[in-house]
């Protein structure tokens, strides 16, 4: 809104730092949702207007992969400076050819000619950061910047805006200012876009310049820009006047119960299987709860792709086909989750008729949503949405569903088919979401002692499934999978999993019958199964407690069938362990095809 943060501009600490002869950083903090981000965009606008000289700039976002790391950071502020002094250009030739790169993806190079650069142009710099708390290396890109302002002969003027919980470290040279993004500050320049926007929606008749409407949606939100955007959003898109009179009678206070509002007014709409395709959302959409660290370092980790998405929700649907599921995601989760189009295709329904279609991916609408839905697994079952209710068993829940993907799944089938076909392929699409989640269900310890009485009746079922998959041949195709792939690229993560679900399994903390009975289906098929692989795998690949284990047969392994079918399936696919290229003696390849 114009003129939102005006009062910026008089504050005595930013005056100080834009008009001081030395370098300096001011350091502007606020809640998750008060604005930061705009007050940034505000601020970049206002340095373009008013001052001369490079105006540099980056908005950081931890659930983006390429805004997450000090190396973005650095390569866009490198970028935006040679594009305000074209001189600089000559100077970053050596670098070029001295790194060997056609990318610029070293810090350290990146960083020295961002140093370079800061050195060597005449032009006074302005660097503004926003978010620096969902840089995932803020410390690096801090000391990469207090380096670089420290080389130049001019004062750099740094702005950098976080949560209030962040605080900066010493930076040597400069002076810190910091100004506070309080309530008090904030609010009125909300009370004045509330009132904006409330006398455009036409639907809220005589209340669009209520003055207590007015007054009463400002003063929910606490001072927070957030609240008032998706407060004003809903009362913008209700269906009916008594929706509308409904939200005003009864406004959430705090963001908290402001998306508990929303979620549970959606909920009134749902069928059985849309609830049950929200719950599903909720529970997958952060992949850093499920997912290791070292296998997502370079993707984003709150968010999800749509061929995961399509998975998870044609799995909660028993359906083997997803109409617009753009829309649909929209219909069930918006706007707690936003749907980021990365490219428009067009399909077709059952009927024939055309429809827009994307390739997409979906994630939090805000850092808020995801700290909201953090908080949701700790909260009292009944004071939760009912969308939001699973993920205080996620990990169950999440396990359950990967067993239906991996042993009913038409997507899978056809994955498995095709790795059979060229098994040196490696991983397919949600392999590693669906193998994970299951991982995580194996790995449970324990049950959680606030159980509502509703949920421990669930917990019975949940479990029963999972001891089902474990003891049957429904987990024959999983199996088959982890082994193909990793043994085509000779990962012992396969083998460190199973150890890990059997030093959990070793100390069993819950005695209740359907946890026992998963306690017991799990401790059966992975002392089976790490049994196979140290029988199968190159001895000298193996870790040292996986090689004791081949010369202890576990009790009555040749009487079990599924102990049996997994030892051929090992045994068919050992020879994946040679090199891809290794002939026989007949100058055929190992894998039996000739050449």
């Amino acid at each position: 809104m114009e003129g939102s943060c005006q009062w910026l501009i008089t504050d005595p600490a930013l005056d100080n730092v834009l008009s001081g002869l030395t370098a300096s950083v001011l350091h502007i903090v606020a809640r998750p949702g008060a604005g930061k981000t705009t007050a940034a965009a505000f601020l970049i606008r206002h340095l373009t207007e008013s001052v001369s000289g490079a105006i540099l700039y980056f908005f950081c976002k931890a659930s983006d992969a390429e805004k997450r790391l000090t190396l973005h950071v650095l390569r866009s502020l490198l970028w935006q400076c040679l594009q305000c002094d074209r001189g600089l250009y000559l100077a970053m030739v050596q670098w070029y050819y001295q790194s060997g790169r056609s990318i610029a993806d070293s810090q350290t190079d990146v960083a020295a000619m961002f140093n370079a650069c800061v050195k060597a142009t005449a032009l006074p710099i302005f660097i503004v950061i926003d978010a620096l708390d969902e840089c995932l290396d803020s410390m690096d890109l801090l000391l990469a910047l207090s380096t670089a302002m420290a080389a130049s002969p001019r004062p750099v003027k740094l702005i950098v805006l976080s949560r209030d919980d962040v605080s900066l470290p010493d930076m040597p040279l400069t002076q810190v200012r910091t100004i506070h993004l309080t309530a008090e500050k904030c609010q009125s320049s909300i009370d004045s876009f509330v009132k904006e926007q409330l006398a455009g929606i036409k639907s809220l008749g005589e209340y669009r310049h209520n003055e207590k409407l007015v007054e009463s949606i400002s003063n929910a939100g606490g001072g927070l820009w957030l609240f008032a955007r998706v407060l004003l959003n809903e009362l913008r898109h209700a269906p009916s006047w008594g929706e509308v009179q409904r939200q005003i009678s009864g406004l959430p206070h705090g963001m908290r119960r402001l998306y508990s509002s929303i979620l549970t007014t959606k909920e009134m709409t749902f069928s059985d299987v849309q609830l049950k395709m929200a719950q599903e959302l909720f529970l997958w959409i952060d992949t850093t709860e499920y997912i290791p660290e070292w296998l997502r370092w370079d993707s984003n980790g709150d968010c999800l792709e749509d061929e995961a998405i399509c998975a998870i929700l044609s799995v909660a649907t028993s359906s083997t086909q997803l109409f617009n599921p753009t829309k649909l995601v929209k219909h069930l989760a918006s706007p707690l989750l936003e749907v980021q189009t990365i490219s428009p295709i067009s399909a077709f329904d059952q009927h024939g008729v055309p429809y827009d279609c994307a390739i997409f991916t979906v994630e939090y609408f805000h850092q808020t949503v995801k700290q909201y839905v953090e908080w949701s697994v700790d909260a009292a079952y009944l004071d939760l949405p009912r969308s939001l209710r699973p993920r205080r068993l996620a990990t169950l829940y999440r396990g359950v569903t990967a067993t239906r993907y991996l042993s009913q799944h038409y997507d899978f089938r056809d994955n498995l088919q095709q790795l059979r076909e060229r098994p040196r392929n490696g991983i397919f699409p949600n392999y590693l979401e669906m193998v994970y989640g299951l991982w995580g269900a194996l790995t449970l310890s324990h049950l959680r002692c606030d159980l509502d009485a509703e949920e421990t009746v669930k917990v019975g079922s949940l479990f029963d499934q999972l001891s089902h998959f474990l003891t049957t041949d429904k987990c024959l195709g999983w199996i088959e999978a982890a082994i193909i792939i990793n043994y085509a690229g000779r990962w012992i993560r396969l083998i460190e999993n199973v150890e890990d679900v059997l030093e959990v399994a070793s100390d069993l903390l819950s005695s209740t019958p359907a946890f026992h009975r998963f306690h017991c289906a799990r401790q059966a098929l992975m002392t089976d199964f790490i049994y196979v692989l140290a029988s199968t795998w190159p001895k000298s690949d193996l870790p040292p407690q996986t090689a004791t284990r081949i010369d202890n047969m576990p009790h009555g392994f040749y009487q079990r069938p599924l102990a049996r079918k997994i030892m051929a399936l090992a045994r068919k696919y050992q020879w994946l362990f040679t090199p891809a290229n290794a002939r026989s003696s007949n100058c055929f390849s190992i894998n039996g095809g000739a050449e």
